[in-house]
């Protein structure tokens, strides 16, 4: 026979699963989302700059100590004469842009602009810090407060 105290645990544990599932995917798609948008905007910040700075002028030296100061990367192409802060440029210009990549173990963020007859790609590398540990903790101090209300509801409702 089934007692009220099995059916509440079955139903207790059901909705525990529930909400923690929708909960990880929610703030899990969050927290990937706020990462790129941040990371988008450093990629406009980053056009600003090129904008403002005279491209014509520009030496492989400056440009790759630019992109060290910036921890970003730069493909400058004019007219088929391509500048690059890489060695090997390749691989990146013919990338999807607005989406996080995955290259050679990296992650990278890439888009192109077009200033006059310059057209310059800005590759930026997001630090996505494993959320292995702060998943853990959480469904830690979920764990610890779903069974501390079911131990109450028995207790309190014998």
């Amino acid at each position: 026979m089934l007692k009220t105290r099995t059916a509440f645990l079955c139903v207790f544990s059901f909705f525990a699963l529930v909400f923690a599932v929708f909960f990880y995917f929610l703030i899990n798609s969050q927290l990937n989302f706020l990462l790129l948008k941040q990371y988008e905007q450093k990629i406009k910040s980053l056009n600003d700059m090129l904008y403002l700075f005279p491209l014509d002028k520009a030496s492989q030296g400056e440009l790759k100590e630019f992109a060290t100061r910036t921890r970003a990367d730069f493909i400058i192409d004019k007219n088929g004469s391509v500048m690059s802060s890489l060695k090997d440029y390749k691989p990146y210009k013919f990338l999807k842009e607005n989406e996080i990549l995955k290259i050679s173990s990296k992650k990278v963020l890439l888009k192109s602009f077009d200033k006059g007859d310059f057209s310059y790609t800005l590759i930026v590398y997001p630090r996505f810090l494993s959320l292995t540990s702060f998943w853990f903790y959480i469904f830690s101090f979920y764990l610890i407060f779903c069974l501390i209300l079911f131990i109450f509801c028995f207790i309190f409702f014998k």
